[in-house]
């Protein structure tokens, strides 16, 4: 069993009504000035919570899959790459930040005072590729109008498929990559929205496996949307999440998991030759990111 590390628990904290997700790229070439930032990190997100106590703020702090040995003076691990599809009909673009960082809140002030704040924070190494500002509709629906995510997981199962363990039995079948370590997929993904509304409802709950209104699974003749997503959802801990964008109309999905494997798993099963998800005919992959998400103590020892 691997030494017990804390881990950054916000990954797993309950969907949020906003989020923030910032990605960076490094300007400085001072990586010891960087790792002591970074072993700041927690106190000052801490503090952060304390003056938005009624927010349900959360902030994680992901280091890019290129820039993650560079920093890693101890080689805790080398991170292993994820298998991409190949002759598939749906690209699937890979980009790089050097890091990353996840903001949510039930309050868009918290999430965008504390974007500002941390944008500051890391301003002498570091500069803003690019922001995304996501939202969540009230009842839980997704930009196709149907429920994302209706059986939400509890604290004990969200945290089981981040880290590989139970808090309540930690040393009890541990299935992940590094102890107190957790990896994140971050996709944004646009949803041909005339070609859906131009099904009937008969065909949008086909492809769905699930009723509208109610997100009650439906039978169908052919493999659905909800039973690949249903598989996937017992190994990675989702969190897609609309964003504000009226010009392109799209989502931001981001998958936490114990182990790098899980989402291989993933990849090879939604974009299966022989049968793909069926919701793929109606998305388009615009960005593609993936993450170490180190463990609070490990960046606490950083300096």
């Amino acid at each position: 069993m691997a030494t017990s590390l804390k881990p950054q628990q916000d990954v797993c904290a309950a969907p949020s009504i906003h989020r923030h997700v910032l990605l960076f790229d490094m300007m400085s070439d001072d990586v010891e000035g960087f790792r002591q930032q970074l072993s700041k990190f927690p106190l000052l997100t801490q503090q952060l919570k304390q003056r938005f106590s009624e927010a349900q703020l959360s902030a994680v702090l992901a280091i890019g899959q290129a820039y993650w040995p560079i920093l890693d003076y101890a080689k805790t691990f080398s991170l292993p790459a994820l298998t991409m599809p190949e002759h598939t009909e749906y690209p699937l673009p890979q980009h790089h930040a050097d890091f990353a960082i996840v903001i949510k809140s039930d309050r868009p002030d918290a999430c965008y005072f504390t974007a500002q704040v941390l944008l500051q924070w890391f301003a002498d190494f570091a500069e803003l590729q690019r922001d995304f500002q996501c939202f969540r509709y009230l009842d839980g629906r997704n930009l196709l109008g149907f429920l994302d995510n209706p059986e939400r997981a509890t604290a004990t199962q969200r945290f089981k498929k981040a880290f590989g363990y139970s808090l309540q039995v930690p040393d009890h079948a541990y299935t992940g990559f590094s102890k107190g370590f957790s990896f994140a997929w971050v996709r944004q993904v646009a949803p041909d929205l005339l070609r859906w509304e131009a099904l009937s409802a008969e065909s949008q709950r086909e492809i769905m496996g699930s009723e509208k209104v109610s997100g009650a699974f439906w039978p169908t003749s052919q493999s659905s949307h909800r039973e690949f997503h249903d598989e996937i959802d017992e190994i990675l801990l989702s969190d897609p999440m609309p964003m504000v964008s009226l010009q392109t109309p799209s989502e931001l999905w981001i998958d936490y998991a114990a182990h790098p494997d899980q989402f291989n798993h993933a990849l090879a099963r939604m974009f299966a030759v022989e049968q793909p998800d069926p919701l793929l005919d109606y998305l388009r992959f615009l960005h593609g990111s993936f993450y170490v998400v180190p463990a609070e103590s490990w960046l606490m020892v950083l300096e």
